[in-house]
């Protein structure tokens, strides 16, 4: 059984359900619920426009992208500014040995594009490998934006075959370095890793995107070059809701003794208030969360016996202004014998 407080006309739907339709009120359970966000169609929320998007582009350009993997790279470029609008911003960053910028954010009008690309056409490769140093450059990039000239949606693409071999080359201190730098940032921002060839990190390229909110691709033949980018892109190009924060406190002495979930959770009181902090969500996708919870036996039934309350926060880009929804999950507690339950 279901229930819902959001309308037709919100970017985010939230539902919450019970793994029983009803309980027995006179003694203990537990049990699990779940409470669902889905995005909406971004054509059905009444604004034909898309949010316009920041993308910084992190191109390796070290001696181990000779060949057929610089190419792979230059095409994946090549389709992703195809696919951008004159309002988009691109930023190209490479690196070798040391990170350059290649092109500051600039707006992608017909000249835009022409400078895009023949930035990208006149990419060759050199030196060693300093995977940090882009990375590190690219996020500073979307640092220096500053307040008053940015788009709504904030990600950067790096492109490369994952193998460092200078700068900082522990996975773990590319990570954490990177944290440092995202937490300079007001503005949800995702980190997408693309993997070219049979010899990148795996574990570092998917390590980066799964701790900056962003997705791992592998790209093997000239084929996963379309496929990638148009699963990439359609994500970012479509995002309707940012900044989404989704809080459950436990009512009637419920006790919450688990929330599965792999997003940022946030202990408010043990047992029965938490908060959980999720990136952005683009058209049509959806992120689940459960709950198992242990509920106390009640003096009589009760049709809509409350659990958990609800706050879901969200910043919505196709109304342009911050939404809030309260929604209350309940089970009905009824009188039935041990034999009928």
């Amino acid at each position: 059984m279901a229930s819902s407080s959001s309308t037709s006309k919100d970017p985010l739907h939230l539902e919450s359900f019970n793994i029983y339709s009803s309980l027995p009120y006179d003694s203990s359970h537990v049990f699990h619920s779940l409470v669902s966000l889905k995005a909406q169609q971004s054509n059905e929320t009444g604004r034909q426009t898309r949010a316009l998007i920041d993308l910084v582009a992190v191109i390796d350009v070290s001696n181990s992208m000779h060949g057929l993997k610089i190419e792979k790279v230059k095409d994946t470029l090549k389709f992703v500014i195809g696919q951008l609008k004159p309002e988009d911003r691109l930023s190209i960053v490479s690196f070798h040995s040391r990170a350059k910028v290649e092109m500051a954010l600039t707006e992608l009008s017909p000249v835009g594009k022409k400078l895009a690309l023949d930035c990208v056409n006149s990419l060759t490769v050199k030196g060693g490998t300093n995977l940090s140093a882009g990375l590190f450059e690219g996020l500073n990039q979307i640092i220096e934006r500053g307040e008053k000239s940015k788009n709504d949606v904030v990600s950067i693409l790096l492109l490369t075959d994952g193998q460092p071999t200078c700068g900082l080359q522990s996975s773990d201190e590319i990570r954490q370095g990177m944290q440092s730098y995202i937490k300079k940032i007001q503005d949800p921002i995702s980190v997408f890793t693309f993997g070219y060839g049979r010899d990148h990190n795996t574990v570092l390229l998917h390590g980066i995107s799964e701790r900056a909110n962003g997705m791992f691709y592998y790209i093997h033949t000239q084929s996963d070059v379309s496929t990638a980018c148009a699963d990439c892109l359609g994500g970012l190009l479509s995002v309707v809701a940012q900044r989404i924060v989704l809080t459950v406190k436990a009512t009637c002495d419920v006790v919450i003794t688990e929330v599965k979930t792999s997003y940022p959770t946030k202990i408010l009181e043990k047992s029965a208030h938490y908060e959980i902090s999720i990136n952005d969500l683009s058209s049509e996708e959806e992120r689940d969360f459960i709950f198992s919870l242990s509920v106390p036996p009640l003096s009589t039934p009760n049709k809509n016996s409350p659990l958990f309350d609800c706050t879901l926060k969200y910043f919505s880009i196709l109304n342009e202004r911050e939404i809030v929804l309260q929604h209350q999950h309940t089970i009905e507690r009824v009188s039935l014998t041990s034999e009928e339950f």
